[in-house]
């Protein structure tokens, strides 16, 4: 389960997908943004933050679920 990195390698396969296909979107820079060591990239959504102050990991996005479709459109380009 989240965060171990291991969770989202399953979900990788499952779906039979490449990491560098993929984008991580979520609130929780602990338990979302960590998929980015298997080299997803991830778009942490600063409404609800959620940071324990643990890990030090940057998302490759930072917005607001308002501008979240402009991020999107944005990696599609």
């Amino acid at each position: 389960c989240k965060p171990n990195p291991n969770y989202y390698r399953e979900i990788l396969d499952l779906l039979q997908a490449k990491a560098e296909e993929c984008l991580m979107i979520g609130n929780d820079i602990e338990e979302d943004i960590v998929a980015s060591v298997l080299g997803i990239k991830t778009c942490l959504v600063t409404d609800r933050l959620i940071s324990r102050g643990k890990l030090k990991i940057e998302p490759d996005y930072t917005c607001s679920i308002i501008e979240l479709n402009n991020i999107i459109d944005q990696i599609n380009e």
